[in-house]
């Protein structure tokens, strides 16, 4: 059992124990998220769970705005731990309805301001009303275990998987806290070629070093170079999965300098 209150969303659930139950605070995360919440209309604020994912769905108006504006996920997957949450990729949603079709399969629909209605969940959609998904991937910063020395990045090699020729783009990061921040367009279009990975196929330790196609690209930074470390802010329009990535850097000195 679950409700929305002032200070977000509560959840009734059992304790360490063997016996009891507790009411504890499920929105502790995206709480910041959540402040913005119109609280004086909050009554046409809605709801639903698909028991299918697992997921809880949380509408919710903000600012001065009357109906519905944002709205987070949170993911039950976990036995007994806290919910892991994200936002909803679609604003403007006002109901929403799960409902089991046929056996153990589990439907579910939103409809927004405009009176649309969509089918969520659908393998095959790659957009919300003609406005395509971006999906990303964000890699954590490569400090190559010294966080606090100077390195100099030359390369970085991205190898991905797609379904088709399209691109797939990618964007270098380099950490420069404390230093002057990097100028100019680092995006790279990787040129993907089609569906093959770039590292061969096989089992492991099987694989050919390199593969028998090339799906991934080198990329040097295109303007500053040096820097603590390194992550790749890759995404695109369509599927694609990350098979890869290496960087080559040298050593610098031991204080963070431009």
């Amino acid at each position: 059992l679950s409700w929305a209150s002032s200070q977000g969303l509560e959840m009734i659930q059992a304790t360490d124990t063997s016996v009891g139950w507790a009411v504890r605070n499920i929105t502790r995360w995206p709480k910041n998220v959540m402040s913005f919440r119109n609280k004086a209309q909050m009554d046409v604020a809605w709801s639903d769970f698909n028991i299918d994912r697992r997921e809880l769905y949380f509408h919710y108006p903000t600012g001065s705005n009357t109906i519905p504006k944002e709205g987070i996920i949170g993911n039950f997957a976990r036995p007994r731990k806290l919910p892991r949450w994200t936002r909803m990729d679609k604003a403007n949603l006002t109901a929403g309805v799960v409902y089991r079709s046929s056996g153990t399969e589990f439907v579910q629909y939103a409809g927004d301001s405009n009176g649309r209605v969509y089918l969520m969940h659908v393998d095959t959609a790659s957009d919300w009303a003609g406005s395509p998904f971006t999906g990303r991937i964000i890699t954590p910063y490569h400090v190559q275990k010294r966080a606090y020395r100077m390195k100099e990045y030359n390369w970085s090699f991205v190898d991905v998987q797609t379904e088709g020729n399209y691109d797939v783009r990618v964007n270098q990061a380099i950490m420069r806290r404390g230093l002057p921040a990097a100028a100019g367009d680092n995006v790279t279009a990787l040129s993907v070629l089609g569906a093959e990975s770039g590292w061969g196929e096989g089992e492991w330790a099987e694989a050919v070093w390199g593969g028998t196609t090339y799906a991934g690209e080198r990329i040097r930074p295109p303007t500053v170079s040096r820097g603590a470390g390194l992550a790749h802010l890759i995404y695109s329009t369509r599927w694609f999965r990350l098979n890869t990535e290496a960087i080559e850097y040298m050593l610098k000195s031991d204080s963070l300098a431009a």
